[in-house]
């Protein structure tokens, strides 16, 4: 709403979201582990579906197609799993 108000940008939906990070950041996913990606993507759709308080539900790593992904460890190759989960956050609200 801040970006249609303030730019004249309309608002995007959050499946607009999700797949403009898959299309914008694919060099991004593709030099990621591919579980830690696939995990990413996992916890992009679990967004889709339920807006940023899903991400924030310390419940999501027991989503079922993140846990299939890989889950909490596939971000943990990459360092701390809450640091992952908000380059990908920054990265959706980007685009």
């Amino acid at each position: 709403m801040l970006a249609e108000i303030g730019f004249g940008v309309a608002p995007k939906s959050r499946k607009e979201r999700v797949e403009a990070l898959h299309y914008k950041h694919d060099t991004w996913f593709k030099g990621l582990p591919t579980v830690t990606a696939n995990t990413l993507l996992a916890l992009a759709g679990q967004f889709e579906r339920g807006g940023t308080e899903e991400l924030e539900n310390p419940y999501v790593f027991n989503a079922p197609d993140v846990v299939k992904a890989g889950g909490h460890q596939a971000l943990k190759i990459l360092g701390e799993p809450k640091d992952v989960i908000s380059e990908m956050k920054t990265r959706l609200f980007a685009v």
